[in-house]
């Protein structure tokens, strides 16, 4: 999608070689194109912003060389284990899993002496799905990164699979949660050992979902609105699928809408959002699993009714617990004041994963996690996002694999390490920890002060399983968390915070 030639100088260079002998007008004659200087000089084409790369070419996406631009350390040596991070920086909305995915990186490197330290060598992908690939180009072609904390989402994921099967580069995502990576591999099928993650997949959220819809007599009238990506998807069709099991109706309309890799398509929101509020009556529940664009969708269901019969709920996902939800609180919107918004907000509940509380009896690990967190970043709290405990997890066992590597730090070794943290019941999906008072059980426990002897147990034997700040977590062959524990949310706009309950 560019043009040569855009600047006046080619017209004349080229009238100028017409001008010349034969013999001049070969490839002895030198001509540099250029399109652009500096981002400002590029188009939009297609609703996608064109950026000027280091050749001076308008391209698609970020210019590689622009994607990875940070390693953290900052000071860190030539020798440095690398270990990439795929996320999205530039729009922070990743900002509290880099910073904890930062905290464990200081704190691993304080254990790690005398072997070289870990150095996190950080890409944003926040503009569009090419540009995860090219970060993980980068990171596996130039890099030379020996694993991968996230990508954070489903859909980046999906958009660098094929580079992490060829470099056979292991990933460990916070909170990438989509029921199709199970099964990422290739056409002879799934690949073990590369596609890791800490947070459990929708497979499992889907039917938690489906129970916070109350049954009744007659049937509640439900409605479906997701967005149509990776996540969306998976976590729309396990919830459906789940919905029999409950003694629930099928939706009376189910909506998607789309999610664009720059900006915000309200159009098509907003008419998803028309075909529920056409509805009549009303549905006494909407479903609405979105994304990025969680606030525009809260916005075009206000209208629904919070008083009466019926009076629709609103029950959303983990996508929509994020500080930019929160921000709605004692606000006024369109034609909507402030009383108006905040009972809107009070309906709303969700799911997500959430920590397991009764393992801090036993680790003390999130609450540690926490702790440090607060010290570490001017007292920031991470608890407003659970995925901050989900990113500190990835990046310790990540961390705990490098290390019982030994000398010999290449990806498929950090698989065969990632591998060994397998102690699952085969009927529940459970990890199977040993009793807390054994001193050999075979606990791998997050944090600075249980690194040393982490690594020691992963470098000896399998069986093992990591207490994480999360809870107890274990990897299935494929790399998936084996099993997973949920919270019921709630919106308290007086309040301006997330209520959080175990859901049922």
């Amino acid at each position: 999608m560019r043009t040569l030639f855009s600047r006046p100088v080619f017209s004349a260079l080229w009238a100028l070689s017409l001008s010349m002998p034969l013999w001049l007008s070969g490839c002895t004659l030198s001509q540099k194109f250029e399109e652009c200087v500096s981002d400002a000089e590029c188009p939009t084409v297609n609703g996608h912003q064109l950026y000027c790369s280091s050749d001076r070419l308008c391209v698609l996406g970020r210019p590689k060389e622009q994607l990875c631009g940070e390693i953290y350390p900052a000071n860190a040596p030539s020798n440095s284990i690398v270990v990439g991070a795929i996320a999205f920086t530039e729009d922070g909305n990743d900002d509290l899993v880099v910073k904890a995915w930062k905290l464990g990186i200081d704190q691993v490197n304080e254990r790690r002496s005398p072997d070289p330290p870990l150095a996190l060598h950080i890409c944003d992908v926040g503009k569009d799905e090419n540009d995860a690939l090219k970060s993980m180009q980068v990171l596996a072609r130039d890099r030379g990164a020996v694993a991968v904390v996230g990508p954070t989402t489903s859909g980046r994921t999906f958009a660098i699979k094929d580079e992490l099967i060829r470099s056979g580069i292991p990933m460990m995502s916070p909170s990438a949660t989509s029921p199709e990576i199970s099964a990422l591999g290739n056409q002879a099928g799934p690949i073990n050992g590369i596609f890791y993650r800490v947070v459990p997949s929708d497979s499992l959220q889907g039917p938690v979902l489906a129970k916070q819809i109350l049954t009744a007599a007659p049937p509640p009238k439900l409605a479906l609105m997701y967005v149509d990506d990776p996540y969306g998807t998976g976590l729309k069709d396990a919830f459906l699928s789940a919905l029999p099991g409950q003694g629930l109706p099928s939706p009376a309309i189910t909506v998607k809408y789309n999610e664009p890799a720059a900006g915000v398509d309200l159009p098509s929101i907003t008419m998803a959002a028309s075909g529920i509020l056409s509805l009549n009556p009303k549905p006494d529940y909407v479903v609405a699993i979105t994304n990025v664009h969680t606030v525009d969708v809260i916005k075009a269901l206000t209208p629904l009714p919070t008083m009466g019969t019926p009076s629709t709920k609103i029950i959303m996902a983990d996508g929509a617990k994020n500080d930019n939800t929160l921000a709605l609180s004692n606000t006024a919107y369109a034609s909507y004041m402030v009383a108006a918004v905040n009972g809107h907000l009070s309906r709303i509940s969700g799911t997500a994963p959430t920590v397991d509380t009764a393992n801090q009896t036993k680790t003390g690990a999130y609450q540690k996690f926490v702790d440090d967190y607060k010290t570490r970043w001017n007292q920031q709290d991470p608890s407003i996002s659970i995925f901050s405990a989900y990113g500190y997890d990835s990046i310790f066992a990540v961390a705990m694999a490098i290390g019982a590597s030994g000398g010999d730090v290449t990806p498929g070794r950090v698989s065969q390490m990632l591998g060994r943290i397998n102690k699952i019941e085969a009927s529940t999906g459970r990890c199977l920890a040993d009793a807390m008072d054994v001193a050999t059980n075979n606990w791998l426990v997050v944090g600075k002060t249980k690194f040393l002897d982490a690594k020691n147990k992963l470098t000896m034997r399998d069986g093992l399983v990591l207490q994480g700040a999360t809870g107890t977590i274990c990897f299935t062959p494929h790399g998936d968390r084996s099993a997973g524990l949920y919270e019921r949310w709630t919106i308290n706009p007086t309040a301006v915070r997330f209520d959080s309950a175990p859901a049922s």
